[in-house]
């Protein structure tokens, strides 16, 4: 019994040994494969982390409304999903304009509202549940 369970604890170390070397693999390998020169780019072509953040957490005060109607009534009936739909909706349209109007992306509007729509349809979803 006891070699059975050195053997559990042996395996875990090694299989968490395994991944932890792996998972560094293949971070160096994506940063090598989109690695971008710097002298290429302008200033405008940069795209920041912060800048992103502040754009979809500005565009998240609409959920907050269907946060605060949660707490005066259910929404999980007909109305819930209508209110939770208009309010991604919402969002999703506000930060796909925020970026299309500040990355200069003409006429990728609803490209860029997809993913936004489906951040926003997650913290719906635990709006609603």
């Amino acid at each position: 019994m006891t070699s059975n369970r050195r053997y559990k604890n042996t395996h875990r170390i090694q299989t968490g040994w395994k991944g932890t070397v792996w998972l560094h693999i293949w971070n160096r390998w994506l940063r090598m494969s989109c690695h971008v020169d710097v002298a290429e780019c302008d200033e405008h072509d940069w795209v920041s982390a912060s800048g992103i953040i502040s754009v979809l957490g500005y565009c998240l005060l609409p959920m907050i409304i269907l946060n605060f109607l949660a707490i005066v009534i259910s929404l999980q009936g007909i109305f819930g999903t209508v209110a939770s739909l208009l309010t991604i909706g919402w969002c999703s349209w506000s930060a796909s304009k925020l970026f299309v109007t500040s990355l200069a992306m003409d006429q990728q509007q609803l490209l860029v509202a997809y993913p936004c729509a489906l951040l926003y349809g997650v913290f719906a979803l635990l709006t609603v549940f």
